[in-house]
């Protein structure tokens, strides 16, 4: 595997190197390399380097262009390629000004925008839009599920704040997305942590039910916490994702014991896991949810109701 060297290379590179097809798909089912784009490919130990990221788009990024979107998303250390089987695959989003020459070319998807000089930075030699631009840019154009858990990774890396978002929104007017994007800013929070959080928000708002609270800190008699990914204390309801990489089987026992505890505390926890995100898995844990909070708001003014009296 000597062709695939300590940097990013294309496919005409590895080949140049003695790489032939096989060879190259090889290292790429073994993980020793990933493909950042058509044609253009990254030793796998580099994924989260930023200039070696930033050199590897631009071996193939024609001159002049400005990444945007979810390359530039990329740029900046978020990831924008939810969904897709190998989140480095794909093509390059760059645009120029109005008035030049659209590029079309291999991995390269260019459009033209009209970009204001102060939405736009660079990183390691290449032109790219702002954190906040990119953000708000991902907001109008993502679906609703990864344009919300795009903008809160952005305000969980502290690479924005949200007076930052709305102060590039606010020069949005008339653009396709806006309304969603305002949406998506409001409801955004900077203490989630996980796409799957992120989802679980979405799903909910979207059933029409309030914001929960994020990252709830529950005390615990010992002086330790639990910490719940969405809640609503007032009504000690909570709703927990339980993503493959922090709840596997070596948690289970901890889940469980967690989550006994929580009950004999009153809170009811509603879990949903990656196949609960969609379909019929999805509504059926969002009509318990729903069911909840109402049977608890009654409870809570049937109680209220008792107590004046």
């Amino acid at each position: 595997m000597d062709w695939i060297g300590q940097g990013p290379l294309t496919t005409a590179m590895a080949r140049q190197r003695g790489a032939s097809r096989v060879s190259i798909e090889q290292a790429l089912a073994d993980g020793r390399v990933v493909r950042v784009a058509r044609g253009l490919l990254m030793p796998k130990a580099l994924v989260n380097d930023i200039p070696a990221r930033a050199a590897a788009l631009g071996l193939v990024l024609p001159s002049g262009v400005i990444v945007c979107d979810r390359s530039a998303s990329y740029l900046h250390g978020i990831d924008a390629y939810r969904g897709l089987d190998d989140i480095y695959r794909g093509v390059i989003d760059c645009v120029v000004p109005p008035g030049t020459a659209r590029p079309r070319a291999g991995a390269v998807n260019g459009g033209v925008r009209a970009i204001p000089d102060d939405h736009i930075t660079t990183i390691h030699g290449l032109r790219v839009t702002t954190a906040a631009r990119t953000a708000v840019d991902l907001a109008c154009g993502l679906g609703p599920f990864g344009a919300l858990a795009t903008v809160e990774q952005f305000l969980h890396r502290e690479l924005v704040t949200k007076s930052e978002l709305l102060r590039v929104l606010a020069r949005f007017a008339g653009r396709r997305g806006v309304r969603q994007a305002r949406t998506v800013i409001g409801i955004a929070d900077p203490l989630v942590e996980s796409t799957g959080e992120s989802f679980c928000r979405m799903a909910i708002v979207g059933w029409d039910l309030p914001v929960p609270v994020a990252q709830h800190v529950v005390p615990r008699p010992n002086g330790g916490t639990y910490v719940l990914d969405n809640a609503y204390p007032h009504l000690l309801i909570a709703v927990e994702y339980d993503g493959e990489e922090f709840h596997g089987p070596d948690r289970d026992a901890h889940d469980q014991q967690r989550r006994a505890w929580l009950k004999s505390q009153g809170w009811l926890v509603i879990v949903v896991r990656k196949a609960d995100l969609s379909g019929l898995a999805r509504e059926r844990w969002l009509r318990r949810l729903d069911e909840a909070i109402t049977e608890r708001e009654v409870e809570q003014r049937r109680r209220g109701a008792l107590a004046r009296r």
